[in-house]
């Protein structure tokens, strides 16, 4: 099995029963987030194959607004996202899956808020 950053790739680790192999390898790759994956590694987790959800029953931790956890410049994300946003409605382009935390009945995207807002967008 060869990890791409693609869904359909982490639907295949899934299956195998290495989804958090696959988190790791997107999060310190093309998901440039190697600080979320060390820290997913600080205690035992539960990770659950990709699976579809309505946008609207996950909340952003980053982005410009006020209230984000995780603050950035607003040009910068709306560049990214309209990037993203871009590439997606050409076609052809398998998204990775957006990689969402899970405390009770609260969904909080921890990874993905450009792609989230992205296909929002679209």
């Amino acid at each position: 099995m060869i990890y791409k950053p693609t869904s359909a790739s982490a639907l295949e680790f899934a299956s195998a029963g290495r989804v958090e192999e696959w988190v790791h390898l997107f999060l310190r790759g093309e998901g440039f987030n190697k600080a979320f994956s060390d820290g997913l590694k600080l205690k035992p987790r539960r990770f659950y194959p990709p699976e579809l959800l309505e946008l609207n029953r996950v909340k952003r931790c980053c982005g410009p607004e006020e209230n984000m956890k995780y603050q950035i410049p607003k040009d910068g994300f709306e560049k990214r996202v309209h990037k993203i946003a871009e590439k997606y409605a050409a076609g052809g382009w398998d998204m990775p899956p957006l990689i969402v935390g899970r405390e009770e009945d609260i969904l909080t995207l921890n990874d993905g808020n450009h792609r989230y807002e992205a296909l929002k967008t679209l």
